[in-house]
């Protein structure tokens, strides 16, 4: 793997783990808020999610470019989104962590780990002609 490949996998991780982040954010810090009418929480989670696409947009295409496989962009990503999430819940909504959460996420987190390492490479489907 060259320099500048190696490179731009780090910055598609980084972008990728800063879009997940801002994505969380947008999706339940809304929660902290209940005084705020259901348009309102819309609304400032649409503006947070325009920012998560500042991120996530550039990462998908230096990723791309460097060989990540779109499968293998998204199985990244679920990874940054479950250990932002968890890190959210607890830490800022003040929710508790459960062995079920952490069950469950492992679980999800092994599928993540099937789609980047995992030995099974046979192709079901081909669009290419």
């Amino acid at each position: 793997m060259g320099k500048y490949v190696t490179n731009d996998i780090v910055k598609t991780c980084i972008l990728l783990l800063i879009s997940c982040s801002v994505m969380v954010t947008a999706w339940y810090s809304h929660l902290k808020f209940e005084s705020w009418s259901i348009g309102v929480a819309i609304l400032f989670s649409w503006g947070l999610a325009f920012f998560e696409y500042l991120f996530m947009v550039p990462a998908n295409r230096i990723g791309t470019k460097a060989g990540l496989s779109p499968a293998k962009l998204r199985g990244i990503a679920e990874l940054f989104i479950l250990t932002a999430f968890i890190i959210f819940q607890t830490f800022v909504l003040g929710a508790n962590l459960e062995m079920n959460h952490i069950i469950g996420f492992g679980m999800v987190l092994m599928g993540v780990c099937v789609v980047l390492f995992g030995p099974f490479r046979k192709v079901l489907y081909s669009s290419k002609k």
